[in-house]
């Protein structure tokens, strides 16, 4: 008999620990409910945050690159305007020591980036006043700068020269006719005077020649005519 009602008890407790435990259960499947809501929320409002933030990132990114390859381009147009300038600088040199009687009269022809000013440079690195220069020597000087931007440029335009001699004297006048005028462009025009192209110069340009024509005065048309031919 003890032993049965013993039994019975122990059965009693086994039956209300159930019961608390159903009732410890139930409690947790609240406080559960609410604590999955929460880290659900909290998952959103990370990812939300890290959305953003690589949002943000990607802007910042987006900026920084930008000012980059701004300064890289601004760089690379720096760097190709300086080596054309550069280029330009050491043709217009040589095609004024070409023309120019005295060599090596220039040493050194500089080009302001900013202003692209011509600076001429003697052999002491002295400059040059362009104003100080001769009429011969800037009508030289503004020759070898079209000369040099024609080599720069590799261009085969037309080009038109007008008193292609002027005041330059006759060793000037030689350099201009043996070295310039053949070499000027695949297309050249000279408006000379018969007393610039004379038989002295004409004979080193004929070989190079694919037509001459004489503009004269005609009294009786009261105007110019031009025909085939030169002077002589």
């Amino acid at each position: 008999k003890p032993l049965i009602e013993k039994q019975k008890k122990l059965k009693t407790e086994e039956l209300n620990l159930k019961a608390k435990l159903n009732v410890l259960n139930a409690h947790r499947g609240e406080i559960n409910g609410p604590m999955v809501k929460l880290k659900i929320q909290m998952r959103q409002e990370y990812d939300k945050k890290s959305n953003q933030d690589l949002i943000n990132l990607d802007k910042k990114r987006f900026v920084d690159y930008s000012v980059k390859v701004k300064d890289i381009l601004s760089s690379f147009h720096v760097k190709a305007l300086d080596y054309h300038i550069k280029k330009l600088e050491k043709l217009i040199l040589e095609s004024f020591n070409n023309l120019h009687r005295k060599k090596n009269y220039v040493k050194s022809i500089k080009i302001n980036t900013s202003s692209f000013e011509l600076q001429i440079f003697e052999k002491k690195n002295i400059e040059i006043d362009t104003d100080k220069l001769s009429a011969g020597e800037r009508q030289l000087l503004a020759v070898a700068i079209l000369w040099g931007l024609a080599k720069a440029s590799n261009s085969a335009a037309p080009t038109i020269i007008d008193t292609p001699l002027g005041r330059l004297d006759s060793e000037h006048r030689l350099n201009l006719v043996e070295q310039y005028f053949p070499t000027a462009s695949k297309q050249v025009i000279l408006l000379s005077t018969d007393e610039e192209i004379n038989k002295k110069y004409h004979k080193y340009i004929k070989p190079y020649l694919t037509r001459s024509y004489k503009v004269e005065y005609d009294q009786s048309i009261n105007g110019s005519k031009s025909q085939e031919g030169y002077f002589f």
